[in-house]
């Protein structure tokens, strides 16, 4: 239910030079097969259920959630962003490493060091980057996490806290979401901050080399701090 709110993210296919598609039709063809395959692999993951004739998520308060959705659409809005500040905490920790039965966390402080790093990182590589990011550019990817991410909060909505979870319709928190559903959106969101500045200073451009050329070490780390955790929640 989750992956197919990805697809907002082939907005990006707006960033290929118009040289690079070729003609008009050539541009045209590619579109309608990369549709096709999107649509062809939508109907396969959803083939067992009509063959078997069982009710997808066997969730069968689906429909009243939407329909709450929609005629609630305020309402919704504040619940969406109750999950975000009552969970916030748990998503970040789910995008780094959440083990065992999603009862195993990072240390907070770990994980705030990994965000740290990582955005250093994501800023560095995008702004030493040759390619330019357009304001066009910068709001079509605004746009598309945006869409992403609301997609992925009102999928478990719809699909998990109603009936899965148990929550009822029009529950007041959205339950189901993991912070790994957000992993696709993140190197996405580092084209907004695609910048020259950084390259154009001697110093920050010497600072941001260096975090390139190290940034595997963030990666080591954290691994060791997960093997660390995992071992003293099992073994200890």
């Amino acid at each position: 239910t989750v992956k197919t709110v990805y697809a907002t993210l082939l907005a990006l296919l707006l960033f290929i030079p118009r040289r690079k598609w070729g003609k008009d039709k050539e541009k045209i063809k590619s579109l309608l097969m990369i549709g096709g395959f999107i649509l062809l692999l939508t109907l396969l993951s959803k083939l067992p259920y009509m063959l078997l004739n069982i009710e997808d998520n066997g969730n069968s308060l689906a429909s009243e959630q939407l329909k709450y959705i929609l005629n609630n659409p305020f309402d919704y809005g504040i619940t969406i962003l109750r999950s975000i500040k009552n969970l916030f905490n748990y998503y970040l920790s789910g995008i780094v490493g959440t083990f065992g039965l999603l009862d195993t966390n990072l240390i907070t402080p770990f994980v705030f060091f990994f965000f740290i790093g990582f955005i250093l990182v994501g800023i560095s590589d995008i702004s030493l980057c040759e390619k330019k990011v357009t304001v066009f550019n910068r709001i079509i990817v605004i746009l598309a996490v945006l869409a992403s991410a609301f997609g992925i909060f009102t999928a478990m909505y719809i699909f998990w806290t109603s009936g899965l979870e148990g929550l009822g319709v029009g529950a007041d928190i959205i339950s189901g979401v993991q912070g790994r559903y957000f992993i696709p959106l993140l190197s996405t969101t580092f084209l907004i901050f695609s910048n020259d500045w950084i390259s154009k200073n001697r110093n920050l451009k010497k600072v941001a080399q260096i975090l390139l050329n190290n940034c595997y070490l963030l990666s080591i780390v954290i691994l060791i701090l997960s093997v660390l955790t995992i071992i003293f929640r099992y073994w200890c």
